[in-house]
């Protein structure tokens, strides 16, 4: 016979205390004394008490959960589609558990139609219904008031891609930036001589995914002993034409460029596309970021060598999913930062990517 499932009545028999107190301390209601609520979980624990979710899910309203991400038109659309991707797999893959997603895409930048705006949009208008909130971090620090806002009603936040520590959220779902950098410069250290200049598309110097990807490409040259001299060029994301202006007259003019890194998908399709325009004149090493259509193609004909894939997917779907299971299970991320693996993509195991 099955063994018998360990109920909330067992719980109180064990601890001598009502139903209605294991009830409240299982679920982190206020009216439990903390001894008694420890007693109490650890008897649970001890017991192999499991909720019964499906039930409980029959008794209350749908969670609201809002994916507030950049929209994924012009330069976004190299990178952020799969971030909706990934929120949406995770919706719908708990579907049965009662949720109710809701979308706010909004624009990079500053002034209307920006994560600052939306995201006060979202509280003003849905605080009342909203159970918790997933978006990504590289808000500036005079932004992170909006995100206390909707902690100090009770609905916990989750970043995805990029983390701001000082934030009051409840974890980060990323890839580790500084190692992304690390394994790129390992990887071209064997393939371009000593005394090779590389040119760096290093991003936003404000964004913590772009500094940290540079921060962990210097720290591996160093421990190595390389060389080489860094060409960083920096740029937001207005200024990809003048990315592209900047990266074109360099190669034309810097022979010595023997590697090329872009830390992002933006700025990896410039990069790209200025090497492509040179036509074969150049013959050098090139990393590019993540995968996108274009940058397959690049990656297929030879204009990059390989891609750094941070897997942007996995990380906004673990972050929904941390964030699903804290609200329904009161089960907390097991670290403040949570990774997810970057790899390096050749032209041999791209199609796996790709499908």
């Amino acid at each position: 016979m099955p063994a018998k499932r360990i109920g909330i009545k067992d719980i109180a028999e064990a601890t001598h205390v009502s139903s209605g107190t294991v009830h409240r301390a299982l679920n982190g209601k206020a009216g439990v004394g903390e001894s008694t609520r420890k007693l109490i979980l650890d008897t649970a624990k001890a017991m192999g008490y499991q909720p019964n979710i499906n039930a409980s899910l029959l008794k209350r309203k749908p969670l609201r959960i809002a994916g507030a991400f950049p929209a994924y038109t012009e330069n976004n659309r190299y990178f952020y589609p799969y971030v909706w991707q990934g929120f949406r797999e995770c919706m719908a893959d708990m579907v049965d558990y009662n949720i109710e997603p809701v979308e706010v895409p909004y624009y990079t930048g500053q002034g209307v139609g920006s994560q600052r705006n939306e995201l006060l949009n979202l509280w003003e208008q849905q605080r009342g219904e909203l159970n918790g909130l997933v978006t990504i971090g590289h808000m500036a620090q005079k932004d992170i008031s909006i995100l206390k806002k909707f902690t100090d009603e009770g609905i916990p936040v989750v970043l995805a891609c990029d983390d701001v520590p000082s934030a009051p959220r409840l974890c980060c779902v990323q890839a580790d930036h500084i190692m992304t950098g690390r394994m790129v410069a390992e990887l071209l250290a064997p393939q371009i001589p000593e005394d090779s200049q590389v040119l760096i598309c290093a991003g936003d110097v404000d964004v913590p995914s772009h500094y940290q990807t540079v921060q962990g490409f210097e720290e591996f040259m160093k421990e190595a002993g390389l060389n080489w001299e860094l060409i960083k060029v920096y740029g937001d994301d207005n200024a990809t034409e003048e990315i592209y202006r900047r990266v074109t007259q360099l190669l034309e003019e810097m022979p010595q460029i023997r590697a090329a890194y872009s830390v992002n998908a933006r700025n990896s399709q410039v990069l790209c596309q200025a090497v492509r325009e040179l036509d074969g004149q150049r013959r050098m090493r090139i990393v590019s970021s993540d995968i996108f259509p274009e940058n397959i193609r690049n990656l297929r004909e030879g204009i990059c060598t390989n891609i750094a894939y941070k897997n942007p997917r996995q990380q906004a779907y673990l972050a929904a999913k941390i964030l699903l299971e804290y609200l329904m299970k009161h089960q907390k991320p097991l670290e403040e930062v949570m990774y997810v693996n970057s790899e390096i993509v050749f032209r041999s195991n791209v199609h796996v990517y790709e499908a």
